[in-house]
């Protein structure tokens, strides 16, 4: 605003230089980011040690490319390989859910093994493909926090948040007992999963310590109510995004009943696995701390 004396018009007002246009539309180009986990259980290396616990989700999400100096992070629960008693229970529940299919309904994919050959559709994004074949080979994880979006000087302190809440917790058993769906934030994938009961209050524990941290850091908290859980298979075809009706959705309530009576018990026998560490990956670079209290 230009204040004159009275004495003549006001100056002219200078056009400013356009803005560039990223300031504020997010990037034309999005990056497709896939976050592996699976489930299991497995005799660390160290001797004696601890058995360690991982549960299983997958997720595609679109987002757009990390600002300069920002990095994605991720901490979980931790283990390798199910039991031969829980991998035959897990994948029975993958094996009833794809029959359950209609031949012209949505795809759903495993996140237990990689796609045989016979079982791939050509018309899948390679991503997807790649997806599935990378969940078997990859460190698998029960998340214990959202995906963060960290800045360079951060990248430590949520080390030593988790270091900390880790040295804070002592081991515990945790056992599967249910079957269940969710779907993510944005409605764009839907899961089918086997979710725990025995250990829910100590995993519950364990967000708590570390959403003390992460608020301390400005970081977001957890979900209020978390549903611990390994994920058996996904879908794109969501409450959102598909017009059906619930019966007619992936993982239905008619599913979730079948898996119950025909695979329920043996989930509850075969499921019980012990969290022995918790990581923090932060890019690539993934870091574990055994629990300790």
């Amino acid at each position: 605003m230009t204040v004159g004396n009275g004495e003549g018009p006001p100056s002219k007002k200078r056009k400013l230089p356009a803005l560039d246009d990223s300031f504020d539309a997010p990037n034309k180009t999005t990056l497709q980011i896939y976050i592996k986990e699976g489930s299991g259980l497995h005799r660390t290396s160290e001797g004696d040690g601890p058995l360690t616990f991982i549960s299983n989700v997958s997720r595609l999400a679109s987002i757009p490319p990390n600002r300069r100096g920002q990095s994605r992070a991720d901490t979980a629960a931790r283990a390798v390989k199910p039991s031969k008693g829980l991998s035959k229970a897990l994948s029975g529940a993958y094996d009833l859910a794809r029959d359950s299919m209609l031949p012209d309904g949505p795809s759903i994919h495993s996140l237990l093994a990689a796609p045989s050959p016979e079982n791939t559709d050509p018309s899948e994004s390679r991503l997807a493909r790649k997806l599935e074949q990378d969940t078997q080979d990859a460190a698998l994880h029960v998340s214990l926090s959202r995906p963060l979006m960290l800045l360079t000087n951060q990248r430590g302190d949520l080390q030593r948040a988790v270091s900390r809440v880790a040295a804070q917790t002592r081991p515990f058993p945790a056992r599967y007992a249910s079957f269940g769906v969710l779907e993510n934030d944005e409605k764009t994938r839907r899961f089918l999963g086997a979710e725990i009961a025995q250990g829910y209050q100590e995993l519950a524990a364990v967000v708590k310590r570390l959403d003390e941290q992460l608020v301390a850091l400005r970081l977001p908290a957890y979900y209020d109510e978390p549903r611990f859980h390994t994920s058996i298979a996904w879908t794109t075809a969501t409450s959102a995004t598909t017009q059906r009706d619930d019966g007619l959705l992936p993982f239905a309530r008619e599913l979730l009943d079948e898996l119950e009576t025909k695979i329920g018990p043996s989930l509850r026998k075969e499921g019980e696995v012990w969290v022995g560490d918790l990581c923090v990956k932060i890019g690539k670079d993934v870091t574990r701390y055994r629990l300790a209290g």
